[in-house]
């Protein structure tokens, strides 16, 4: 699963929606995900913990589907151990806290839902477009078609001159 790390200004909708998540981290990770079963550990372990939340997504506004429960393997033996799939439209997101603090959050989902939460950010001038080209090429695409007009995030990525958003 090829995943990213970006710097980013602010964080996506997606991340700010889910509890726990800090949204004052200015790295993400960044992973596509390609189909099968999902594993979403989340017991304390040495003072970390991973919380999993499914957030489904519109332009507008988020919505959290579902969150991982305590599934220690040794001792809660019967809890859900990982999601079969992360159905289209969806994302999941990876966060909790590593050695007593926040976690850098993770964004998980198909090639085309990531594009949509991260089009704004590269439309805002969150992270650019030159940084999503140069560590994940084949995402670009899928961006440049949640953009206002066809070849724009290619544009911005070679900061073409007329490459700005539309107002």
């Amino acid at each position: 699963m090829p995943h990213v790390t970006l710097k980013v200004k602010n964080q996506p909708l997606v991340v700010k929606s889910v509890s726990g998540a800090s949204a004052r981290k200015k790295s993400l990770f960044v992973a596509s995900y390609a189909g099968g079963e999902v594993r979403t550990p989340s017991y304390w372990d040495g003072g970390s913990k991973d919380d999993w939340t499914l957030v489904a997504f519109d332009a507008h506004s988020t919505r959290v589907v579902w969150r991982s429960p305590s599934n220690h393997p040794m001792f809660e033996r019967g809890a859900q151990q990982g999601l079969t799939e992360i159905p289209e439209g969806h994302i999941l997101v990876r966060s909790g806290t590593f050695a007593g603090k926040p976690s850098t959050p993770t964004i998980m989902g198909r090639p085309h839902d990531l594009a949509v939460v991260l089009a704004p950010l590269v439309l805002a001038g969150d992270i650019t477009a030159d940084t999503v080209a140069k560590l994940w090429p084949d995402l670009l695409v899928f961006i440049d078609a949640e953009m206002e007009r066809p070849g724009q995030a290619a544009d911005l990525a070679r900061g073409a001159p007329g490459a700005e958003a539309a107002e």
